[in-house]
């Protein structure tokens, strides 16, 4: 339903005022990087016995901590806790009769599917002063070229690959968003297979520029007869790293391959938080096109969901423009980090000034606001703090 319906389509001032109980009930608008079941693992058993229960919550806590941390090796860190008192619940499931490796040979026809408490991890993390990674993650753009004997391809969203299922698996553990490309007349327009191939950051950047504003995730895979051998490459905003492997084993290529990239991820946007509590420092965030109360809904609760954000607070409103004081649970850096691969927000270079600002007060009455008697004052928006700190400047994308 339309929000007109609601509230008339006053300027965004006069809807925050007269509309503000809608704040309370919209529900949360799902971005791509909202990454879904983060605190979940599904696990292969054998039967539903109380031991394998127990070890199968046990080995989906591991997978968890190392997903949550953003650190591969976080478990030669740290003694792990008692599993079940951080599994909220679980449930069993039939599954497709298949063997693979991680069951030895045998055949299991059922699975556990295992929901874990994300504030308890989150906590365990914080109290061992471990980097915590969140729940926003940026959508990363996956490039795959293979050789194999004659044949060489590209990869692409429409394909069904043994690589792709195992690559998607395997970034799924690690709580990592991945899109394929489409590789249609339009990319193959600016990138080539030896583009790919060769790693070359700059096609690659601007050719994934429509998929997603997060990393790229670059690999070539070859056969030579004996061994499988490849190069991997990631790009993100502001760093790019590379790595060569080789396995006789494709699937644990694959595996070395995507752990290095996440760890390298992790130590990009995990955030550590002050090992006091405190805040770092407080922020301003200027964000132009703002225009509709269903666009600082959205913007609100991004900025709130970000694991370097402590709490948000509205400053200043003027015409489409917002300002917003963040109070930071680590380093300024974290936040831009985060922010430089956003779908939401994109950086701008210079300051956006609105012709009137308007203070958001409690004390001031409405006639000097000239904006009617509310009749909920949404909460949040009572106060008006004495700003300080850095300022930065955004723009909401549609």
């Amino acid at each position: 339903m339309p929000l007109s319906q609601f509230c008339p389509p006053f300027p965004i001032l006069s809807l925050l005022r007269r509309c503000g109980w809608l704040l309370l009930v919209l529900p949360a608008i799902a971005h791509a990087e909202w990454v879904p079941d983060l605190y979940e693992v599904v696990l292969p058993v054998a039967d539903e016995s109380a031991a394998v229960r127990n070890a199968a919550m046990a080995d989906g806590l591991a997978e968890m901590l190392v997903r949550q941390s953003g650190d591969g090796q976080i478990l030669q860190k740290i003694t792990p806790p008692n599993a079940g008192a951080y599994v909220k619940q679980y449930r069993y499931e039939a599954r497709p009769v298949q063997s693979s490796p991680e069951s030895n040979g045998t055949a299991e026809n059922q699975q556990i599917r295992l929901q874990y408490n994300g504030t308890r991890i989150m906590d365990f993390l914080r109290s061992n002063g471990l980097p915590i990674w969140g729940e926003h993650r940026a959508v990363a753009v996956l490039w795959l070229a293979v050789r194999d004997g004659r044949n060489q391809y590209l990869l692409k969203a429409s394909d069904v690959s043994l690589f792709k299922s195992q690559l998607e698996k395997l970034f799924r553990q690690r709580g990592i968003p991945v899109i394929w490309p489409s590789y249609d007349k339009r990319d193959q327009a600016l990138i080539k297979f030896a583009d790919v191939w060769a790693g070359f950051s700059e096609p690659l950047q601007q050719v994934s520029a429509r998929y997603s504003q997060g990393p790229v995730l670059a690999g070539n895979l070859a056969w030579n007869g004996s061994v499988w051998s490849g190069d991997w490459t990631l790009l993100d905003a502001r760093h790019s790293q590379r790595w060569s492997l080789r396995s006789a084993d494709y699937e644990q290529l694959l595996s070395d391959a995507v752990n290095q990239m996440a760890d390298a991820l992790g130590k990009q946007y995990a955030v550590l938080e002050s090992s006091d509590g405190s805040t770092e420092a407080r922020v301003q965030l200027d964000i132009e096109n703002v225009s509709t109360l269903a666009a600082y809904v959205r913007v609100k609760k991004y900025l709130a969901s970000l694991q370097a954000v402590q709490n948000v607070q509205l400053t200043r409103l003027g015409g489409d423009n917002v300002e917003f004081s963040l109070a930071l649970r680590s380093r300024v850096d974290d936040l831009r980090n985060l922010l430089a691969t956003s779908s939401q927000l994109r950086a701008v270079e210079k300051p956006v000034v609105p012709p009137t600002i308007t203070t958001v007060n409690a004390a001031a009455t409405p006639a000097q606001t000239g904006v009617p008697e509310p009749a909920v004052v949404p909460v949040g928006l009572q106060t008006s703090p004495e700003v300080t700190g850095r300022r930065y400047y955004y723009r909401l994308l549609n």
